[in-house]
């Protein structure tokens, strides 16, 4: 029996297809096509991914189309952290965080803060990025952090912050930030599980591990 060949899903389409596609209705076909060209040249997909709109604009790409990447991009981000959440996915160590917050997040060249709220029973609630570096360094503001787990009714969470350097080793000022976050918590009954500092490959080291608070 001869097997009918099955056309190819847009899902499945060359890298070069999915970027032009984005940008098409911004840019036009053919710019489109050049752009995304232009694009893979350099870089992959993932890479491209992990890139904010000043990097791209280094590239003299239109801030229209710079637009419409990081839109799809991000997009992207907040439909793959509501289908994790929805999943209820295990996240019983500091590998498991790490590896869940590597394909949920994009680590920018400024330094990115976050957390993962968890309710009751240990189940996520949800994942965010909740503050961006200028530069280096990114202040927190713990009042904030705090009221936002409180909104979700979290009992729990575990915050996360990228060094865009590479290095994990935490700072001073990290260490000091986990106290205050966990001393909050306690008033609150909203308990710090851990702290992990991530890197751009993947590296990360676990604060609750090094029993730094």
């Amino acid at each position: 029996m001869t097997r009918r060949r099955i056309p190819p899903r847009f899902s499945a389409c060359r890298d070069r297809c999915l970027l032009a596609n984005v940008l098409t209705p911004t840019v036009g076909q053919k710019r489109a096509d050049d752009i995304a060209a232009q694009l893979l040249e350099d870089f992959d997909l993932p890479r491209i991914a992990k890139e904010d709109g000043a990097l791209l604009g280094h590239l003299c790409l239109e801030p229209k189309a710079i637009a419409a990447l990081t839109a799809a991009f991000e997009l992207s981000t907040r439909l793959m952290d509501v289908r994790f959440v929805a999943a209820k996915v295990d996240l019983k160590d500091a590998e498991s965080v790490a590896s869940f917050l590597a394909q949920g997040f994009r680590v920018h060249e400024q330094e990115a803060f976050g957390a993962l709220f968890f309710d009751l029973g240990s189940q996520l609630i949800a994942a965010e990025e909740l503050f961006r570096g200028a530069g280096s360094a990114c202040s927190v503001d713990v009042r904030v952090l705090m009221r936002r787990a409180l909104l979700l009714s979290a009992t729990s969470l575990i915050l996360w912050h990228s060094h865009p350097s590479g290095t994990t080793e935490p700072s001073l000022h990290d260490i000091e930030l986990s106290k205050r976050v966990a001393r909050a918590g306690e008033q609150l009954e909203v308990r710090l599980i851990d702290h992990l500092i991530v890197a751009p490959d993947g590296s990360f080291t676990s604060m609750r591990r090094k029993r730094c608070w």
